[in-house]
């Protein structure tokens, strides 16, 4: 939740007003990196460097991944909308504005910030800094931390890309155990832990589960005699043959084993 106020804040009225904004993804949130209030006082103590007054109210964006599109980042929209002219939007760092590895987010949000007569400041320095937004020194050092920013954001998708191919080659189960398939049983151990007995899958390896297998024909076989999705939803919901978690069959369930999901 964002902190609304905060002991350091200035009560000066002849300073630069400073709007704080801060985010943090899920991620950053389980590993407690790049936390909120190491963020508030990175900005805090920036703010107070430069004589700036911060008001009582801040901005945040919390478990909010910085590849979410605008809309979605109400907190980064609040601070924007309450921007005056001459005012700063301080991050503690760039990437807390945007991660997005088309290069998009962050014109667009310097844009608006442009509309209100703003800036933005990143207290890490990595453009601005207080000083002329239009020094080269100044927009070259911006376009590089957005650059690798986006660049971290396509690495770790790419390395995510070519783990799941590598275990899917493997025969390796890659998320929830698909329809048609269960797990070998050398796949799980049992473990006891302060809880009591848990399994833990170990290489997780699918093989087909032969009954399933055959109600998949059967979907098939039906779709090809031109059946509606919900027509055979409807006939396995009847039939009494149990979905994966034990519930109804509905048409989306029907079209996504069709698809191959």
């Amino acid at each position: 939740m964002p902190r609304t106020k905060t002991k350091h804040l200035s009560t000066r009225v002849d300073a630069t007003m400073c709007r704080i904004y801060r985010r943090v993804s899920l991620e950053e949130q389980a590993e407690r990196r790049n936390g909120m209030d190491a963020q508030m006082d990175t900005c805090v103590t920036y703010a107070r460097k430069h004589g700036w007054t911060i008001p009582g109210e801040t901005f945040a964006d919390a478990g909010q991944s910085g590849t979410a599109p605008l809309h979605k980042r109400t907190g980064l929209l609040d601070a924007i909308a309450s921007l005056q002219p001459g005012d700063v939007l301080l991050v503690a760092k760039r990437d807390r504005l945007a991660r997005d590895a088309d290069g998009t987010a962050i014109p667009m949000i310097e844009h608006m910030v442009r509309k209100r007569k703003a800036k933005i400041v990143s207290a890490a320095g990595e453009g601005s800094d207080g000083a002329d937004p239009n020094d080269p020194s100044q927009w070259i050092t911006r376009k590089v931390s957005d650059l690798f920013a986006a660049y971290e954001v396509i690495t770790i998708r790419f390395r995510t890309r070519l783990a799941l191919r590598a275990r899917r080659k493997r025969d390796l189960i890659t998320g929830a155990v698909p329809y048609g398939h269960v797990l070998r049983d050398d796949s799980k151990i049992t473990v006891t832990d302060a809880k009591g007995k848990r399994n833990k899958y170990v290489d997780p390896i699918l093989i087909k589960h032969e009954e399933e297998q055959q109600v998949l024909a059967i979907i098939h076989q039906l779709r090809r005699e031109g059946r509606t999705l919900r027509a055979i939803a409807q006939h396995l919901t009847e039939s009494q043959v149990p979905t994966k978690n034990g519930g109804r069959w509905h048409p989306f369930t029907v079209s996504k084993l069709l698809k191959g999901h």
